[in-house]
């Protein structure tokens, strides 16, 4: 079927009639009842193309290797999509792929999730890229814009893209309230059939700053506390390193040794808080050693709060104090975290403690209700620098004194 619809030098639900020798619609029998349109004969190439070219080997068994390569050729300048060759001089398409390197269709939504707003909130950046699918250049009319405030295009793509090349465009989400906001881009090119591209943009602004009581972001290659709470952290030997954007000397690397940690005798916040979050970006190297602990306040026997791997990697723990301690466990798989960047956040509620592991909640368990016990010492790295040193990197150390909703979890993750 797909040799069908390439007869004419396009995939285009389009073919070269064998009788006639002019071009013709194709239908569900040539298709081979895989696909019955135009559009459907896109999406079934373009949003999976080795699954799409595993299909071509195996209907026509004669194909070489070398000659299915060359029918399905991956665009190697920004590692986003697969382009598939046309027949040269055949005209320009432009095929949008998002961030994730999905397909977005001609009127389709990229979702760029929420973003704090606020003093504590950020923005979201997404790289987009645009395919030439077609045998000729590729024109865009520059700049590409975008309707409204909260949707801007910081980075313009090429103007010309070649036959089977690709360019990229950057758009940043920042939130001006807490709310959902939706607008829209129009791609306007050569391309006879798919010119004017629209594209719809929605997200939405979380509030990340109420009862906020420490950020340690290292932005400034320190410890500095940028909550109300003022509580500016020691630095005990941790070495810069770069975070999980690959911005240099912006995050903490802990060789698991004593005294590798980063203190503060500071009393976080009002005090008195029947309600916690506590949250990190983690990427440790080795946790076949015992526990890793990412954050703890109070001695160790009896923390306030603790945030940590355990169990030689196993396990994840969060453990809160009241007038009793509670621990919530949530078991893992090392090797799925060791060398990785994965976003953790812990909260208790009032009544309920719940994990989320890069947004999405795990584990949760019932917990009686109390108000958190409010120490002085806070480490980040070890448990109250006598024990379970941690071993690899930390960044965006966050505690608030509430529990945050699962979509305010997800903002915090999802911001850059």
């Amino acid at each position: 079927f797909m040799e069908e619809d390439f007869s004419d030098g396009r995939f285009d639900g389009k073919k070269v009639d064998e009788g006639t020798g002019k071009i013709a619609t194709m239908n569900s029998t040539d298709f081979g009842g895989v696909v019955t349109s135009k559009q459907a004969a896109d999406d079934f190439l373009k949003k999976d193309f080795k699954s799409a070219q595993a299909e071509y080997d195996t209907l026509d068994s004669s194909l070489t290797s070398a000659a299915s390569d060359q029918l399905f050729c991956e665009t190697d300048s920004l590692d986003a999509a697969c382009s598939i060759a046309v027949l040269p001089g055949s005209p320009p398409e432009a095929w949008v792929f998002d961030d994730i390197e999905d397909f977005v269709d001609i009127g389709g939504i990229s979702d760029m999730g929420g973003v704090g707003y606020g003093t504590y909130g950020s923005q979201k950046t997404w790289y987009f890229t645009i395919v030439n699918g077609g045998g000729s250049d590729l024109k865009l009319t520059l700049p590409i814009t975008i309707t409204g405030t909260q949707f801007v295009v910081t980075e313009q793509p090429d103007e010309i893209v070649a036959s089977g090349d690709a360019t990229y465009f950057t758009v940043e989400f920042t939130p001006t309230s807490i709310a959902t906001f939706t607008q829209t881009m129009t791609i306007t090119s050569n391309d006879t059939l798919y010119s004017p591209y629209t594209i719809t943009f929605t997200g939405n602004g979380q509030d990340l700053d109420t009862n906020i009581a420490l950020q340690w972001s290292f932005d400034e290659s320190d410890a500095t506390d940028y909550s109300p709470s003022g509580c500016d952290g020691t630095l005990s030997d941790p070495t810069l390193t770069e975070d999980r954007l690959e911005y240099e000397d912006v995050a903490f690397y802990f060789d698991s040794d004593y005294p590798d940690e980063i203190t503060s005798s500071c009393t976080m916040g009002a005090g008195g808080a029947t309600s916690l979050t506590i949250s990190a970006w983690v990427a440790p190297d080795y946790l076949e050693n015992g526990n890793n602990t990412i954050m703890n306040r109070g001695i160790a026997a009896t923390p306030d709060f603790t945030l940590a791997f355990t169990n030689n990697g196993t396990n994840i723990e969060f453990t809160t104090r009241t007038t009793t301690s509670a621990t919530l466990n949530y078991a893992i798989d090392p090797d799925d975290y060791q060398d990785y960047w994965t976003h953790v956040a812990a909260v208790f509620n009032g009544s309920q403690m719940t994990l989320y592991i890069d947004g999405v909640q795990v584990a949760q368990t019932t917990r009686t209700s109390g108000t958190v016990v409010n120490s002085s010492n806070f480490t980040v790295g070890s448990k109250d620098s006598t024990m379970d040193f941690f071993s690899g990197t930390l960044d965006e150390i966050r505690v608030y004194e509430r529990g945050l909703t699962a979509s305010q979890i997800s903002a915090l993750m999802n911001q850059d």
